[in-house]
């Protein structure tokens, strides 16, 4: 009898479960959410899209920049980092574990040329991207730690201690605070961008955050008043369901 109700306890709940993960699903009638208000793009605005890793301006902003490009919009996106220290990734492309900086470096090139691609579908072309090439998964350590007379960052995966590659806007910058703001001020100053999108402070990655942290900190050393709309692509629980449902209202969490 226990064993019974014991079974029918965990049955319970592998239902509740499913259904909290796939109602979507089963429910299709999902009404837009009306509190939730589109960002309105005019014919001079310049846009300006921030990037922690590469894949990062697809997933967030894909859609707004063919929006853009639409209406004849100039959009330029910065990717923070080359998304060298993402293994997973090379494990599955490679088809080795990745276990040596060369590796990794090779992986950021990878995922260079993976940006490069995905921007021309998105209807950008090479001109329209810069590079900063920081380390991935090592940007909040240098928002925190890593300034002035204290010692350059240096990467988890890769060993280096500054910008290693030569497609980077700064090659050989060192992995500080200062470098990552020089950079960040040098497009802004170049591109003259009207509304800037950048990784939401909540975001669940230290480089969404930071990546948030030095670009408004850049602004206010400017002194420029440029609009900023935070996105997400992190966050626990969220999105629901997972999976591919072009047709349902993604809700920002609670």
């Amino acid at each position: 009898m226990k064993r019974n109700i014991k079974y029918g306890i965990i049955l319970i709940a592998i239902i509740l479960f499913a259904l909290y993960m796939f109602w979507p699903t089963i429910n299709p009638f999902i009404p837009d959410n009306p509190n939730v208000l589109n960002v309105v793009l005019s014919n001079n605005d310049r846009i300006l899209i921030m990037a922690p890793h590469p894949d990062d301006e697809s997933v967030a902003t894909g859609g707004l920049i063919q929006n853009a490009l639409d209406k004849g919009i100039p959009v330029h996106v910065v990717f923070l980092t080359y998304g060298d220290f993402n293994v997973w990734s090379y494990t599955v492309y490679e088809k080795i574990p990745m276990l040596t900086p060369s590796q990794a470096l090779e992986l950021g090139e990878i995922r260079h040329q993976e940006a490069l691609n995905a921007i021309k579908e998105l209807g950008l072309s090479e001109k329209d991207v810069t590079f900063l090439g920081y380390p991935d998964y090592g940007t909040s350590e240098i928002l925190y730690y890593h300034w002035g007379n204290n010692a350059p960052y240096s990467g988890i995966l890769t060993r280096k201690t500054e910008v290693p590659y030569s497609t980077a806007l700064s090659p050989g910058a060192p992995y500080k605070g200062e470098s990552i703001m020089k950079d960040i001020e040098s497009v802004i100053n170049d591109f003259n961008p009207t509304k800037i999108f950048v990784s939401h402070p909540d975001d669940y990655h230290p480089d969404h955050r930071a990546m948030f942290v030095f670009t408004t900190v850049s602004l206010w050393e400017m002194g420029r008043e440029v609009e900023i709309y935070p996105y997400l692509v992190h966050y626990r629980n969220w999105p629901l369901p997972l999976g591919y449902y072009p047709s349902y209202f993604l809700d920002p969490p609670s």
